[in-house]
């Protein structure tokens, strides 16, 4: 596990963010594996195809994401990463916030990173 695959990937986690945050689908969907399995707080999972049709129509749009206390784990062409992540979301025009544990991974694929699992946890 090098510092550079650690960097590689959280620089690509803040990305995958960034682009939800500025609508930004064309990237988004680069930065998503073909089979990714998006599970949501609420406990409801998606496929890529359905999170990405979901961002589009708009029904939960990302204002803020913060990470904290993120611990990276590179197993070869594999990353897992876990902590916490504050997010800022507008659903319906109403502004929420909340904060969630969370687990990613991504994969390695042709030199670039692919987020292929999140699942997240309601914290206090």
């Amino acid at each position: 596990m090098s510092q550079g695959d650690i960097d590689d990937v959280l620089r690509t986690d803040e990305a995958r963010y960034q682009a939800m945050i500025e609508g930004d689908y064309a990237r988004l969907e680069r930065l998503l594996g073909d089979d990714l399995v998006y599970t949501h707080s609420v406990g409801t999972s998606d496929t890529k195809s359905a999170f990405l049709a979901s961002q589009r129509a708009g029904r939960v749009r990302f204002k803020a994401a913060h990470r904290d206390g993120t611990l990276v784990r590179v197993l070869g062409d594999t990353a897992i990463l876990n902590g916490r992540v504050a997010v800022t979301v507008d659903v319906g025009g109403e502004e929420h916030k909340a904060t969630n544990a969370f687990v990613t991974v991504w994969a390695r694929r042709a030199g670039a990173w692919q987020l292929v699992h999140w699942q997240s946890t309601p914290t206090k």
